[in-house]
């Protein structure tokens, strides 16, 4: 087996592993069979490159480990509308922008297969009966008593976007009559403490964002055995510290160069409860650790989400 590692782009960086076709590892030793390249993701790829240096892997398990990342990667890849997404994205970036902020956190989620088919009004009844209030400010926020900020139909789906007036924030999101769904949403740190980002904050952000999307297509009536896709993007991370917004959870503050981290998932409904502390590790992890290699433990985790679900049931009635 050999690595590389070559920068594609001027944002991105890849880490290219040559694995026998075959998916045998002792294969590789046989010059006949043909190896084919697998490009993973910058944060996938960190990771794997850490446990191997470390020696926390045979060479036999990276393999494994490689051909299970990029599968995943391919099955996301299928998942997504890119056109549109790059659209809503346009859209909301410049929406941000004008808003005088810089820092964001973007959700996009899609059901893998069997895709929905709904009217706009159906759209909208799902989508403010499953907002959580838990945090304050709930993911999709659904603002009907405001003319100005209520979600709108459009042809394919709904669409709200809420300014910076009153508060100084940005959200912008849409619902498309499919069930494919992208927010994108100013950063709450920059309310409380800006050019910060809070470790415990993010963590209950993206639960909220898993614990939604069950909650949204439990009402548009999606079957449990359906999968889905979940990427979450934080950016406007250049220059800030990591620290925590709960005076209880003190960290040593760290800072990162990077200004965007990108992660994702896809998991079957009816598992998404039992797997949610797993789902919060594997989306915020690659975020966490462009910070000085910064990283939590499995407890703390639990802890954390623990104190934010609180015992509340997934899917109320």
């Amino acid at each position: 087996m050999s690595t590389s590692y070559s920068r594609l782009t001027s944002v991105e960086y890849y880490y290219s592993i040559i694995v026998p076709m075959s998916g045998d590892a002792n294969a590789a030793k046989e010059p006949e069979l043909q190896p084919v390249t697998v490009k993973l993701p910058r944060d996938t790829a960190h990771r794997l490159r850490i446990a191997a240096a470390s020696r926390n892997m045979t060479r036999h398990r990276l393999i494994q480990e490689v051909l299970m990342a990029w599968l995943q990667q391919q099955t996301l890849k299928s998942t997504w509308d890119i056109k549109w997404l790059e659209q809503q994205r346009s859209i909301a970036r410049q929406g941000l922008k004008k808003a005088g902020l810089g820092g964001f956190m973007e959700v996009q989620f899609a059901l893998s297969e069997s895709k929905l088919s709904k009217n706009q009004r159906e759209l909208f009844q799902a989508a403010e009966k499953a907002q959580i209030d838990w945090f304050g400010w709930p993911i999709a926020v659904v603002l009907d008593n405001r003319e100005e900020f209520r979600p709108r139909p459009r042809s394919d789906g709904i669409v709200a976007e809420i300014g910076p007036e009153g508060r100084k924030s940005y959200d912008y999101w849409t619902l498309r009559r499919d069930g494919d769904f992208y927010l994108l949403q100013s950063l709450f740190e920059d309310m409380r403490r800006p050019e910060s980002l809070f470790v415990d904050t993010r963590i209950k952000r993206v639960t909220e964002v898993l614990l939604y999307s069950a909650r949204l297509y439990s009402r548009l009536g999606a079957a449990k055995s359906a999968t889905i896709s979940v990427g979450v993007r934080h950016g406007g991370l250049n220059g800030r510290v990591l620290t925590t917004a709960s005076p209880d959870r003190d960290i040593r503050e760290r800072s990162t160069s990077e200004d965007e981290v990108e992660a994702q998932v896809h998991v079957e409904l009816s598992r998404l409860e039992s797997e949610l502390v797993r789902l919060v590790e594997d989306l915020t992890r690659p975020l966490f650790m462009v910070f000085d290699f910064f990283e939590l433990s499995h407890k703390v985790y639990e802890e954390i989400i623990g104190e934010f679900v609180g015992g509340r049931i997934l899917n109320p009635n």
